[in-house]
């Protein structure tokens, strides 16, 4: 699942002209590790490009299908949809989840 949401960071950021674009992710290969560092690295990729675009007054990212609101909507809509996936995924398997994981998995604290 997030080899999947990097990927759909990766093409958009990639859409926009990110240079060089975010590293893609084999999902039957990939370390945590890996996921963590190529997460952020989007994550700080399309925050430029969206950062770039509203403070210019650009009704888009260059390069993207869509205005620039309407992705940024699009990519954390999708990211929030994949999050509450591997949080179901985890609860299956056995994982409790205490108030500081959700915290830290919805972004709203970098460590507690």
């Amino acid at each position: 699942i997030v080899a999947h949401m990097q990927g759909v960071r990766r093409t958009f950021a990639r859409m926009g002209g990110a240079q060089p674009a975010p590293p893609s992710l084999d999902r039957r290969t990939v370390t945590q590790t890996q996921a963590r560092k190529a997460l952020e690295q989007s994550t700080e990729d399309l925050a430029r490009l969206f950062e770039s675009a509203l403070q210019s007054r650009q009704a888009r990212v260059k390069g993207m299908p869509r205005r620039a609101i309407d992705m940024l909507t699009y990519l954390i809509q999708h990211d929030a949809h994949h999050r509450g996936q591997i949080c179901m995924l985890a609860r299956d398997l056995g994982h409790t989840f205490n108030g500081g994981d959700g915290m830290r998995i919805w972004g709203w604290k970098k460590d507690l």
